[in-house]
């Protein structure tokens, strides 16, 4: 059995090659044989490789519906449709891949590193999320949202007690959680009140580190662009300037 040493040089050397697939094997061989992720470097890793994956797929099935619209034979539309569920089996397959080894391995394994748990918490979520999105039954899509917003609202609690308010990883999780309570809750009001929530709360932190300021303010960004964009729906003004 390789160590661990080298399937992370070996995943690393992967995702520098733009072989995310490959990366994503040789870590799930890490986490698998040896439990657990040891730091933010290489839980980042983890992130960023099924963030590759995942993200064209999810790109691609949403061209569907716009390529749909040119079609005005019914057998092109067929097709098209029959392409579309190919993509979702894909995009279904990389979030179990995914939530095995968040169920099965690095929440349990997380222990009293409260980052990590948070961490696998919002990724957890994340591709729940994704599985809802190209759900089409409507008892799938009713479990998966409840499940992805159980795993946010665990990260988020646990994030509110022991990350001060302008850690990346809670800045970064209430953008998701956000996320999730706008396109697939369809609650633009409850999305407005919590990013808004966050960005007070950020603002209001006196003492912000050198070396968090710069992802700090984009995530913040992130928050006010979208919070700026679903106040409208809701019937305010526009947030910030």
């Amino acid at each position: 059995m390789a160590s661990r040493e080298e399937l992370i040089f070996r995943a690393k050397i992967a995702e520098q090659c733009e072989r995310y697939e490959d990366s994503i094997e040789l870590l799930k061989q890490l986490i698998q044989n040896y439990g657990s992720l040891q730091d933010e470097n290489e839980r980042n890793l983890l992130s960023v490789v099924f963030k590759n994956v995942v993200g064209p797929k999810r790109q691609s099935w949403r061209e569907i519906p716009v390529i749909l619209q040119t079609f005005s034979k019914q057998e092109e539309q067929n097709i098209a449709k029959e392409y579309s569920a190919k993509i979702e089996k894909e995009i279904e397959q990389v979030c179990r891949d995914a939530l095995e080894l968040f169920d099965k391995y690095l929440i349990p394994n997380s222990g009293p590193d409260v980052g990590a748990k948070i961490f696998y918490l919002k990724m957890k979520g994340d591709y729940l999320r994704y599985q809802a999105e190209v759900s089409s039954g409507e008892n799938d899509l009713k479990e998966l949202a409840d499940s992805s917003e159980n795993a946010y609202k665990e990260a988020l609690q646990i994030a509110s007690i022991d990350l001060p308010p302008t850690s990346v990883i809670r800045l970064g999780l209430v953008l998701n959680y956000s996320v999730f309570l706008y396109e697939i809750r369809h609650d633009a009001g409850k999305a407005c009140e919590l990013a808004k929530q966050a960005i007070d709360e950020a603002a209001a932190e006196i003492d912000v580190p050198a070396d968090n300021f710069g992802d700090c303010s984009m995530v913040l960004d992130l928050l006010r662009d979208n919070l700026n964009l679903w106040a409208i729906e809701v019937g305010e003004d526009k947030v910030f300037g």
